[in-house]
């Protein structure tokens, strides 16, 4: 299993990646829609179970 660092590190890629995709897409056109984003991509990275379970728990609360 990766350590911590790893994870928050794969993590923090993943969104900046996924964050500057939707900006190139035009989808990011305010603050508001760069949060409802950014939601949006982390209910799919839970579903999808991208990232370690105990990860998603810290995240959602």
């Amino acid at each position: 299993m990766k350590d911590r660092n790893e994870i928050l590190e794969s993590f923090s890629w993943s969104a900046l990646v996924a964050i500057k995709m939707a900006w190139c897409d035009g989808r990011r056109t305010s603050e508001l829609s760069d949060h409802l984003f950014i939601m949006s991509w982390l209910a799919t990275a839970k579903k999808r179970k991208i990232f370690p379970g105990r990860f998603h728990q810290k995240l959602t609360g």
